[in-house]
């Protein structure tokens, strides 16, 4: 990227990272995770107007400022929040980052017995939830089931979707609550959710992303998303950010040593088990893109 690095930097310290000046992979994870929770602006693109547009924001703008370009109303604005922010060699993080030292232990990667109370995550066969899917679908089968998202548009896809309560976890605002599920995947998710608390691997989860009608990768090039079904789930994206692996790193497993240094911090082998037994596919079994973040409701 051709920003310049205080422009990354202050978009880095707004969205709680490190302000390193370098847009990586964990970066931009933040930074989509900033925009999904600040309504005050939208931003439909990914790399360098994502960046501006965080920064615009953090510095002060809005409305129309928050454009996603560089100009000279934005450098005077983010040239200001460096100084009042970043004036020092070493930034200090806003109170926003350790919102995680609150919902996850150190060493989360370690996981806890994977068999409690008859039920064996190892064991690769779905329990059912009440309610929910005997069948999860296919990418060729799931329009029907679901409905079609590019052809019913954006509202009428919303209309399928479902706000459930009384969910375990202190993710998001702590109340229980999420918004954006289709009404069919529901019952999964709760389910998931309700083993996470019994095999205790709830509090790792800091922050649910639920319904987002956007292409995959914030391509528009690509297929709709599966967030924009309201099946789709990103689990604390920071720490679990997506990333492409080059040919050496294709053989990395999960959970493997090599993974432990990628995501010293990412979600545990018994909170993805605990999604799969509901029925979940993980974006993290993926070789050519990893997403560990992502869990979908699709076979």
């Amino acid at each position: 990227m051709k920003l310049p690095d205080y422009i990354i930097q202050v978009a880095q310290h707004a969205a709680g990272e490190e302000p390193t000046g370098n847009a990586d992979a964990r970066t931009m994870a933040a930074l989509r995770e900033y925009d999904h929770e600040h309504d005050e602006f939208d931003c439909a693109s990914d790399g360098e107007r994502l960046i501006v547009s965080v920064a615009q924001h953090a510095a002060g703008l809005s409305g129309k400022d928050i454009d996603g370009r560089m100009g000279p109303t934005t450098e005077a604005a983010v040239r200001a929040y460096v100084a009042k922010h970043l004036g020092g060699t070493t930034a200090t993080r806003p109170a926003f980052h350790t919102r995680m030292a609150v919902y996850r232990a150190p060493g989360a990667n370690a996981a806890p017995g994977l068999l409690k109370d008859g039920i064996d995550l190892r064991d690769p066969s779905m329990i059912v939830p009440d309610g929910g899917l005997a069948e999860i679908p296919t990418r060729k089968t799931m329009k029907g089931v679901y409905g079609d998202a590019d052809a019913l548009g954006k509202e009428a896809m919303q209309a399928r979707l479902a706000t459930l309560t009384g969910l375990p976890g202190r993710f998001n605002k702590g109340d229980g609550v999420l918004h954006g599920v289709h009404r069919l995947a529901g019952p999964h998710l709760r389910l998931a959710l309700e083993l996470c608390a019994r095999f205790g691997v709830i509090d790792e989860i800091y922050r649910i992303g639920t319904y987002n009608h956007r292409h995959m990768r914030h391509d528009p090039s690509m297929p709709l998303s599966f967030h924009a079904y309201g099946v789709g789930l990103d689990v604390n994206p920071r720490e679990n950010f997506a990333w492409v692996p080059g040919a050496s790193e294709k053989q990395v497993a999960p959970f493997s040593d090599a993974w432990r240094q990628k995501y010293p911090r990412g979600v545990s082998e018994a909170l993805v088990l605990c999604f799969k037994k509901a029925g979940y596919g993980w974006g993290g079994d993926w070789p050519g893109f990893r997403d560990p973040m992502h869990f979908e409701l699709v076979r």
